[in-house]
């Protein structure tokens, strides 16, 4: 079984997924220190093909970027997989309204 090369574990910060740091799942990856009182969620995926994620198929999870202000999501299937409280807060001026 092949290991996800282009697959990273990766820090969790408070109201956010991936909060910076990414721990690979492969030898050779980035040197990032772990640091104690700090959380990872470690990503264990295998592979019988070539080890590699490609991101041109349907996405099936979705995060809020919280880089970014106010935006409007017309994707026209959003209301069949965002939460009610994910989909009121996208056209909100701020995480802070919710």
């Amino acid at each position: 079984m092949a290991r996800r090369r282009n697959l990273n574990g990766h820090s969790i910060g408070p109201y956010q997924i991936h909060a910076g740091k990414s721990v690979p799942i492969v030898k050779g990856g980035e040197q990032t220190k772990m640091e104690e009182e700090e959380f990872y969620a470690i990503e264990t995926f295998g592979s019988t093909g070539k080890g590699y994620v490609r991101e041109d198929l349907e996405c099936n999870h979705y995060m809020k970027n919280f880089d970014v202000g106010q935006f409007r999501c017309d994707y026209r299937g959003q209301n069949s997989f965002l939460p009610r409280s994910i989909r009121t807060s996208l056209h909100r001026p701020s995480a802070d309204a919710i």
